[in-house]
């Protein structure tokens, strides 16, 4: 591997260094980072060609917060859809009569 400035070398493909942990093949164009697996640097692709995209997939790395967790953060959820199952006696585990209360 050569670094020459702004340039890394591997193979036969060419990267620029973008900014802190970000670098895009030179041909491509598409992004990609340079995490640590069992202790060896290793290139992982951003999976876009954007930056601010590249930016926001490393943070969500970074971070740990799964793709999921954002997709669900992503959907609206209103609290009468909450509380309708608690209502209809299923609650949390989803089985009927098992989350009702005694009677009195």
């Amino acid at each position: 591997m050569n670094t020459s400035g702004k340039y890394i070398t591997v193979g036969s493909a060419q990267f620029e260094h973008v900014e802190t942990g970000i670098y895009r093949n030179v041909t491509t164009g598409t992004y990609f980072e340079r995490p640590k697996v069992r202790g060896k640097r290793t290139w992982r692709s951003l999976e876009t060609k954007n930056l601010k995209h590249a930016r926001e997939e490393l943070y969500r790395r970074r971070s740990g917060i799964s793709l999921a967790a954002v997709e669900r953060a992503k959907t609206q959820v209103t609290i009468g859809e909450i509380i309708r199952p608690f209502q209809d006696g299923f609650g949390p585990t989803g089985n009927p009569g098992q989350n009702r209360r005694p009677p009195v």
